[in-house]
Parts: C-alpha cells; sequence; structure tokens
C-alpha cells in the first residue's frame, strides 16, 4: 500500500496533478492529503503558500503543516546540499510557529482557568467539535434544536476549501470560550482533560470505546469528576466507566420490529475483510510460509511460531513485530479462505480464487452495513477491545475471532463473552455449521438509535439536577 503524506511541491503542476488524486493519509478517511505549491491560489486540496510567506501563513491558518518536500522542476531539484538547506530552513519556521502558538496557547490557558461565568452564562452550552468529524455539525444542529432550558452555540471548523477538513486548534477554542463564556462544553467522542475548569462543567457522549480509553488513562478526569457529566450510548461503556468509579448516565434507544436485528433475516453467514496477503512474493519468505501452512493445519498459530520459522532461515531480525504479524495475518487468512469448507463473502483485494464458491468483492465503502447484514464476521486481532469487533457487535452480528488471547498481556474481559473463537478450521466450521452463540447476549449493543428529543431531556433534566 503507498503511503502518501502532506507535501510542499516546488512545481505547481505535479502539486496540482497529485493532489486531483485525493490521496488518504494514514488510512484514514477525510484526511485528505495536502499539496502546497510555491506560488498564489487554493483549490480543494492544492493550496499556494508562496516560500516567502511560510511563517506567516501557518501562523494564521490552522492546516497541517508539510512533512515531505517535492523538490521537482526547482533549481534545486539536483543539488543535495541546497535541499539540505531548504529543509532546515522548513523545519526552523515550523519550530518558530510552533513556540508562539504554545506562547499563545498557554497565555489563554491561564485566562480561561481566571474565568469567572456570569449569572447571564449559567444557561449556556457550547458545542465543541474539535476533531474532523463530517457530520459533527449536522449532529449538533439537529440536538441544539430540543433544548428547551438552555442556550446553544456551536464552534466547529468550517473549512472553506473543499475536501480539506481541518480542525479547531486549541487557540481557537480558547477564543471561543472567551468571548461567550458558557458554563458547559458539551463533546461528542472527544476528551478534553486540559480544559477542566472550577466552575464551566463538561457534557461527554460516550459512544467510542477509544474514548473510554482516554477517560481511564487520565486521573485527573477521575479526581475532577464532580465537574465532568458522561453520557454513554452503550451499556458497556457504562460499565466499563463504572469499573473506575466513574459515573455515567446511559442513553435511551428505540429498536422497531423493522430495525431487529434477525440473524435468520441476514443475508450474509460469514463476513470476512482481509486483503490477501501473498509473504511468498518474497523469496526469503518462501520456504517460512511453506513450514507454517504446515503448522496451522493442527496448531493454532502465534508469534512465537512466526520467530522460530524465520530462525529457520537465517533472517537477522526475529523481533520485528510488525512484520511478525504481517506474516501472521496473511497465513492465517489464507488457509481460511482457501482450504474451509464454509461459504462466505470475502471482501478485500488481491485475492485470486477459481471456481471459488465464496463471493469476492475487491472493496468496501461501508463496513458497519455489511455487518449488519451478516450472522457472523470472522476476525483475527491482537485487540479483543477494538473499534471493529464492538462495531460487528453492535449491529447484531457475532465476532468469530482467531483465538490469540495467550498471547494477550492484557485484554477487556468485559468483551469476551459477546464473542466465539476459534483454534482450527474445525472449530470454525462447527460454529457456522452448529450455529453456535456467545455466552453473553448481544442485544444490549445493537446500535443506538436516538429520539433526539428525549435524549435532550434526559441531558437537561440532568444538568438542572446537578445545579
Amino acid at each position: 500500500m503507498a503511503e502518501y503524506f502532506d507535501t510542499y511541491f516546488f512545481d505547481k503542476t505535479k502539486a496540482e496533478k497529485v493532489a486531483k488524486q485525493f490521496n488518504i493519509i494514514d488510512g484514514i478517511k477525510n484526511k485528505i492529503q495536502l499539496c502546497y505549491f510555491n506560488g498564489e491560489g487554493q483549490k480543494d486540496n492544492c493550496i499556494g503558500v508562496p516560500l516567502d510567506n511560510l511563517k506567516q501563513f501557518f501562523l494564521n491558518n490552522s492546516f497541517r503543516t508539510p512533512t515531505h518536500i517535492d523538490f521537482t522542476g526547482s533549481i534545486y531539484e539536483d543539488n543535495e546540499q541546497e535541499q539540505d538547506k531548504i529543509v532546515e530552513l522548513f523545519y526552523n519556521i515550523f519550530q518558530e510557529i510552533q513556540v508562539v502558538k504554545q506562547a499563545t496557547i498557554a497565555k489563554l490557558h491561564k485566562s480561561y482557568l481566571s474565568l469567572e461565568i456570569s449569572k447571564s452564562s449559567k444557561n449556556k452550552i457550547a458545542f465543541i467539535g474539535g476533531k474532523t468529524q463530517p457530520d459533527i455539525l449536522k449532529y449538533f444542529k439537529h440536538i441544539s434544536k430540543y433544548f428547551q432550558y438552555f442556550n446553544t452555540l456551536t464552534l466547529t471548523q468550517k473549512s472553506k476549501i473543499k475536501m480539506v477538513l481541518t480542525i479547531v486548534s486549541m487557540e481557537e477554542l480558547y477564543k471561543f470560550i472567551l468571548k461567550h463564556k458558557p458554563q458547559y462544553l458539551f463533546f461528542y467522542n472527544e476528551f478534553y482533560p486540559a480544559l477542566i475548569h472550577k466552575t464551566i462543567k463538561h457534557i461527554y457522549i460516550v459512544d467510542s470505546f477509544r474514548v473510554c480509553e482516554k477517560i481511564l488513562d487520565d486521573t485527573i478526569a477521575m479526581q475532577e469528576n464532580k465537574n465532568i457529566i458522561f453520557f454513554v450510548t452503550s451499556k458497556l461503556y457504562k460499565d466499563i466507566l463504572k469499573l473506575n468509579n466513574i459515573n455515567s448516565t446511559l442513553l435511551p434507544s428505540y429498536i422497531t420490529k423493522s430495525q431487529t436485528l434477525s440473524n435468520n433475516k441476514r443475508k450474509y453467514k460469514v463476513l470476512f475483510i482481509q486483503n490477501y496477503l501473498d509473504i511468498s512474493n518474497y523469496y526469503l519468505f518462501e520456504k517460512v510460509k511453506i513450514s507454517l501452512l504446515k503448522k496451522i493445519q493442527n496448531n493454532l498459530l502465534l508469534l512465537k511460531d512466526i520467530q522460530k520459522a524465520l530462525q529457520d532461515v537465517n533472517y537477522p531480525i526475529l523481533d520485528d513485530l510488525e512484520l511478525n504479524i504481517y506474516i501472521q495475518k496473511s497465513i492465517i487468512s489464507e488457509y481460511i479462505v482457501k482450504k474451509s469448507k464454509i461459504d462466505l463473502l470475502l471482501i478485500g483485494s488481491n485475492w485470486r480464487l477459481d471456481n471459488s464458491k465464496h463471493i469476492v468483492k475487491d472493496s468496501i465503502k461501508n463496513s458497519k452495513k455489511l455487518y449488519k447484514q451478516s450472522s457472523y464476521v470472522i476476525v483475527i486481532s491482537y485487540q479483543l477491545d477494538s473499534n471493529e469487533i464492538l462495531s460487528i457487535i453492535q449491529q447484531g452480528a457475532i465476532p468469530i475471532v482467531y483465538d490469540l488471547r495467550e498471547e494477550l498481556n492484557n485484554y477487556n474481559k468485559i468483551i469476551e463473552d459477546y464473542c466465539l473463537y476459534f483454534k482450527t478450521l474445525t472449530d470454525l466450521e462447527l460454529i457456522i455449521n452448529m450455529e453456535k452463540k456467545p455466552k453473553k447476549k448481544y442485544d444490549i449493543f445493537l446500535y443506538n438509535q436516538y429520539k433526539i428529543e428525549n435524549m435532550v431531556k434526559i441531558i437537561e433534566n440532568k444538568l438542572l439536577d446537578k445545579r
């Protein structure tokens, strides 16, 4: 898979050509590659920044700074010494920008901590959309209509450039709060412990396990819990926070008959999303693949087995975790797809299966939709509490997880009973053929669909009680 980076081009034509590809960075949807060029003008993700205006531009804008420089078409193209000087120039400018911004933020933070909330501000709720979330502004506008006892205002980053989604900087956030002086800050799937204040209360709606993790990792949040009000969209999140003495309120959901996620009415019995990784394309790993495919027939394939196989071919680095997992996933995936007797919907690139009984598709646009249409989803993961597994459960499907639990030092056992596990193809086929179910019912994980007015009523009542 090609890696893309935010890049400064000296050649405007090349910048425009690359920008039109709308390359995704870090595999994150909506994080589109930014292509800067030495000149004027802006179109979509192609942005003109004259070299002599570099510092001023990035001081006054919240775009990501370039991490790479393309010297094509410049006088520096064939001169490495001059290229090094330009790289150093960029580095020094961005360091200066960072110092200036940090000083500004520190000053604003001090003003924020000493901010007094007047009586006229006690009914103000500020919706804060700090991160890039495509639907967050629409969500905030919708929810604000139903507040009866509180006035609402919104801060989100609205980029004027199509396809370029920037973030709300801490500087913008502090200036917004200091200007409007709200009594409450309202966040959806974000966590800002640095904003803890003596009188300004935080309202958090938690709809992601990763946000739960951030909350649990910050002891300050637990100590200052009186000024933080948590609302959760899943009983799972409520239980996780409760284990750490953090109280939260479960928001209501409703499931109509048409929305009931019955396994009997699902379009696909088994779903498997995995790209084909043929390690035998690399000469050194051809013998590794042969030995590991023999091993996996009757045994669980663990990382120690990968290291032993690499050692047998004299591979110099045995503890390269990324490579080990890459090889492990490759072998497990190929064995499941090519040797199992089950029919499955296979999503992924590079598969070449002659006379396959599987339904094979190259790409996927909406994994949650496919989870909702599938009874079982096969998962190979070292994160039992990953968002992938939670999403599968929330859509009413059952995760069948390749059982690597003995290699996990720490994993959240709350998730464990909502999944099924297999170590061999016989295990996997038995689960499918007998239509086995996990120990605990997954109904509580059904994706919450809110009646917004009921949700807001609960939030308002909670805030009024806290006064």
